[in-house]
């Protein structure tokens, strides 16, 4: 309620009528406010993180005869400190030393992938290294993308962090982006997860297990999507064009298809920085899947030190390389099924607390050791279909399709008038009278 009522409006009419030179640094000084709300003690890190990746990436422009050095120590420096943040409590007892987890700092993930590709893409010409410290600051410190993304690349915002234009299409355009990612979080995210914590206690039956399954996949979805969709919207209040992050992802037909639909920015960085680096697929295929494993390993990895994430990089990265060996599975139907299903198995290990727990909820799923149905799966069918075959279908573009159907030109502009307050309106009912949940990537 803060954010909504206080600091955004105070934030965009501030920095509308600054003169366009000011409105960076404006925009610095309110991340940098709003990184503080939360995450006080951990501000000077994200700054010496800013700080150490603009002078990396002068020093890269100035020292060229020892750039490799130069990238390697910005690199690994930056790792260094993610690895002891979020890995050293993982990793460091499987050798038998003890060690207490720090707290994780908000947004650590993000925001050093994000200073590594810039400095990385510095090293590799693809960019100019910026003279501005304040441009730099604001472009790692962006309030709408800090604690959970998309990973913005510098190129992409680069000409709007010095001058940009608030046009009355991209206020509305930014306004109704915002409000429908509000709706799916408020709306979808926080009723899903409800019923999921709801029924993911006792004694789970079979169709309870699949039921509970589905529902986290839609959860996520629209708790990811819709900050994603919230901070795309807020970039185009304030004249940003970030880019997407999913795009419908339970419409595709293969697990190759889901990953360019899903956390797109993401799959974006480890193959431009990960996978092409090692060779991609222009090598033999032995070296091709190691490539692949290597890339999946580091993307559960990514998302939380836990062996159950590592078995989820695995899974994937398993499907990945038998799909590029066999091919995908023939038929629009059959191809989206079997997408469904492997990504409702996959979430299972995303989830889960322990390896234990995932293939206990696995195994229940299978059958093994549990009842098909009872009377409390009675319930939670008559109690939750009705929502979630609605949450279903608007995680498909279907209605998309429907709208540009019916709706365009000054339509369009109407149904976008309409919608917006009305979107708002109902997540804040939802947000006034219910508990709403975290956003689940803010753990990782």
């Amino acid at each position: 309620m803060t954010f909504l009522l206080f600091f955004l409006p105070l934030t965009f009419l501030v920095h509308a009528i600054l003169p366009k030179r000011a409105r960076t640094g404006w925009l610095l000084c309110q991340s940098l406010v709003f990184y503080a709300v939360g995450e006080l003690r951990f501000l000077p890190l994200l700054i010496l993180t800013a700080l150490w990746h603009y002078a990396a990436a002068r020093l890269l422009t100035r020292f060229r005869r020892y750039r490799k050095p130069i990238l390697a120590l910005a690199v690994i420096g930056s790792l260094a400190v993610l690895v002891y943040y979020k890995y050293a409590a993982f990793f460091l007892p499987l050798v038998g030393i003890s060690f207490t987890a720090p707290a994780l700092p908000v947004g650590i993930s993000f925001y050093t992938f994000q200073a590594i590709s810039y400095t990385v893409d510095v090293y590799r010409e693809d960019i100019r290294a910026t003279r501005s410290p304040t441009v730099f600051l604001a472009y790692l410190t962006l309030f709408p993308q800090l604690v959970a993304g998309p990973i913005v690349r510098y190129s992409e915002v680069e000409s709007a962090l010095r001058e940009r234009k608030l046009t009355w299409s991209g206020l509305s355009d930014g306004a109704f982006r915002f409000s429908i990612g509000l709706f799916k979080k408020l709306v979808f995210a926080d009723t899903l997860a409800s019923f999921v914590l709801l029924y993911s206690q006792g004694a789970p039956t079979v169709l309870l297990a699949w039921l509970t399954a589905f529902a986290y996949m839609l959860e996520i979805y629209f708790d990811f999507s819709g900050y994603s969709d919230m901070a795309v919207g807020l970039g185009k209040l304030l004249g940003f064009d970030f880019p997407e992050n999913f795009n419908y992802p339970y419409a595709a037909k293969s697990v190759t298809e889901f990953w360019r639909r899903w956390h797109i920015t993401l799959s974006s960085f480890f193959k431009s920085y990960v996978y092409i680096p090692l060779g991609g697929s222009r090598c033999g295929r032995w070296r091709r899947c190691l490539n692949l494993l290597t890339v999946w390993l580091l993307t559960g990895l990514w998302h939380g030190a836990s062996f159950t994430f590592v078995a989820w990089g695995l899974f994937y990265a398993i499907l990945l390389i038998l799909e590029k060996t066999f091919g995908s599975i023939k038929g629009r139907f059959w191809g989206h099924a079997y997408l469904i299903l492997v990504t409702a198995v996959g979430f299972v290990f995303f989830e889960a607390s322990s390896l234990s727990a995932a293939f206990g909820k696995l195994s229940v799923m299978l059958g093994i050791g549990a009842s098909l149905s009872d009377a409390r799966t009675l319930t939670a069918c008559l109690d939750c279909l009705p929502f979630l075959s609605v949450s279903a279908l608007c995680s498909t573009p279907i209605l998309r399709a429907a709208a540009k159907r019916l709706f365009d030109g000054r339509g369009k502009a109407f149904v976008k008038a309409v919608l917006t307050p009305a979107c708002l309106l109902i997540a804040f009912c939802f947000l006034v009278g219910a508990s709403s949940h975290p956003f689940l990537y803010f753990r990782f």
